[in-house]
């Protein structure tokens, strides 16, 4: 049985709605249902779209597929999956802290599925263009904030968004991601539980433990980083610096080898990157003094910045950006 409204009165309402009606709208209708079936594109332009599969049922499940991952959660427990790797970590919690956790983009346009608190506090929505979308009848939806902005593709019929822009600012650059569906289905029908289940991974998929000298590594590349803290489910602690600066060399002798630092490595991915050997990196992240440390969550997103030599002060800068990201 659908949960939508009549065709008629949503796109009545809709027609009257300011952007803040809409959004109101969307959540409301992803919070009544029971169960969501999408399938959808994602483009992290300008390259072109891959193909994702996603599936969430109440109170907690979750099944998401991309061309390199798959996201389970049975309710009590969230499992991150990598195809290539053919290797999953097993992670505590049900398919909201899954989402809060992975805060991904490819995914917001129906997060408020779970999260009913998304949209809680942004500023006042404004109403975009009126566009055909596969040849569903949308309208825009634009949320600003300093570094972003969120355009959602409401469906003028049932009230739901199609997909969405995210348009991210980092380090001088905008990175825009465009997610759009190809399908989706809300209803109030129970989901098959199977579906969520790891026994749909393969049989001979290896579950990737985490070791204390794993925790203690150090690593010279910010895509593996990131991939790294994904699997772990920690942040990135990314240090820019470079041989000729004295207080970066300072870091290296006084303060990363104590027990102090390396016990923030239940929190963080250590990467070091070298600004003479990887300028490019350090440019597209608006580098402009060294030492720079940076606190990125696994999608990479920037929650908290170090410029300078601090000594061991560095350790309480670490505990508030792991509290910023979540994991504390």
């Amino acid at each position: 049985m659908s949960l939508m409204m009549s065709a008629g009165l949503v796109a009545t309402l809709l027609a009257q709605g300011s952007g803040a009606d809409l959004i109101a709208k969307h959540t409301a209708s992803l919070q009544e249902a029971k169960h969501l079936k999408a399938t959808f594109t994602v483009a992290n332009l300008p390259a072109a779209p891959v193909e994702y599969t996603l599936e969430f049922a109440k109170p907690g499940q979750l099944r998401i597929e991309t061309p390199t991952m798959i996201y389970l959660s049975d309710g009590k427990t969230y499992i991150e999956y990598d195809k290539g790797r053919n290797e999953y970590v097993v992670n505590q919690g049900d398919a909201k802290k899954m989402l809060e956790s992975i805060n991904s983009d490819e995914f917001a346009a129906w997060a408020a599925f779970f999260l009913p608190e998304q949209f809680k506090g942004v500023k006042a929505p404004a109403l975009g263009k009126k566009i055909s979308m596969k040849g569903t009848s949308v309208q825009e939806v634009v949320i600003t904030s300093d570094s972003k902005q969120t355009t959602l593709f409401i469906d003028t019929k049932e009230g739901v968004a199609r997909g969405g822009e995210f348009k991210v600012a980092k380090g001088g650059i905008t990175v825009t991601t465009l997610v759009i569906a190809n399908s989706l289905e809300l209803s109030d029908t129970t989901a098959d539980l199977a579906v969520f289940s790891m026994a749909t991974l393969p049989s001979n998929a290896k579950k990737v433990e985490v070791s204390a000298s794993d925790l203690s590594k150090w690593y010279y590349n910010l895509d593996e980083g990131l991939k790294v803290a994904k699997a772990t489910n920690r942040m990135v602690f990314l240090d820019f610096n470079a041989s000729w600066c004295g207080p970066c060399q300072m870091y290296k002798r006084n303060v990363f080898p104590t027990s102090e630092f390396q016990a923030m490595g239940k929190y963080f991915v250590f990467v070091d990157i070298d600004t003479d050997e990887q300028s490019g990196l350090a440019q597209q992240w608006g580098v402009r003094g060294i030492p720079d440390l940076r606190f990125l969550k696994p999608d990479g997103t920037e929650v908290h910045k170090v410029v300078g030599y601090m000594g061991m002060a560095l350790i309480a800068e670490m505990n508030k950006a792991a509290q910023m990201g979540g994991l504390k």
